[in-house]
């Protein structure tokens, strides 16, 4: 007669729902930058291959590592989001110089008659810019300081 109570058998799209609600992690901004990398790659490459031509990808690739993720913008917008951490000189220096990095990258792009695709980098180095967590800016800021 006491027999515990069952749950209801859920489909998948219930199940996922539910949970996405009770752990309130749905799209973290880790998984948001991934997702916006992804995406980033798969519309400059299209975009390469259809105005450009399949060789044009070759230099695309190297650019878009390097302007993306390591250089230029998200650079300028990484060391701006945690300016607190370091000291004014750095920052002012650090900007000048990946300011000088965009330029260069706008000058291989015109010398590629590629210039079409600096919209292109400047809204994906906002994008990924924006998308990478503080937490992790700051902790490598932090790890930085404790290594020298």
């Amino acid at each position: 007669m006491n027999e515990p109570m069952q749950p209801k058998k859920k489909d998948f799209a219930s199940y996922a729902i539910n949970s996405a609600k009770r752990n309130n992690d749905f799209l973290k901004k880790r998984d948001l930058a991934a997702y916006v990398l992804m995406f980033l790659w798969i519309y400059g490459l299209a975009t390469v291959i259809f105005k450009y031509g399949f060789l044009y990808i070759f230099p695309f690739i190297p650019l878009a590592l390097i302007f993306l993720n390591f250089s230029g913008i998200p650079q300028i917008i990484y060391i701006l989001r945690t300016h607190r951490l370091f000291p004014i000189a750095h920052i002012c220096i650090t900007c000048l110089i990946q300011f000088v990095f965009f330029i260069g990258l706008c000058l291989i792009l015109k010398w590629l008659k590629m210039e079409e695709l600096v919209p292109y980098f400047v809204i994906g180095g906002l994008l990924m810019g924006l998308t990478t967590p503080q937490k992790s800016l700051v902790e490598e800021r932090k790890d930085q300081i404790g290594s020298s």
